[in-house]
């Protein structure tokens, strides 16, 4: 009964890891691919590339703010990271698209590697 107590115990200190270092630091890599990924966009949309780096960072902070909340609020961890995943592999998608054609064929798949996904 102890062990069996202590197990489920251990289980969901493990539950609460997962999500703070999710919603945290998960939140804050997705909402700074967000703010590149928006100031490029922006700025390749005819916005002046001071303007649009400074919009993409305030609406970096509100972002950041929305993934913290809803990182702690949603029911299960395993949502929280596919949901993280799933929005950082689109946000490094607009990067390749709007950024790194500009230097040199392939180089989006070197930057996608550098990421990690592929």
């Amino acid at each position: 009964m102890v062990t069996r107590l202590l197990n489920h115990g251990a289980a969901r200190m493990a539950r609460i890891s997962l999500r703070v270092l999710g919603a945290v630091f998960g939140g804050y890599a997705l909402s700074a691919l967000l703010v590149a990924a928006a100031g490029a966009v922006m700025a390749r949309l005819g916005m002046a590339r001071s303007e649009a780096v400074v919009l993409a960072a305030m609406l970096g902070f509100v972002a950041y703010l929305c993934l913290l909340l809803w990182g702690f609020s949603v029911k299960s961890v395993a949502r929280l990271w596919l949901v993280l995943a799933g929005a950082a592999a689109m946000m490094a998608a607009l990067l390749c698209l709007f950024v790194i054609p500009n230097d040199s064929e392939g180089s989006c798949l070197r930057f996608l590697a550098v990421l990690g996904m592929t």
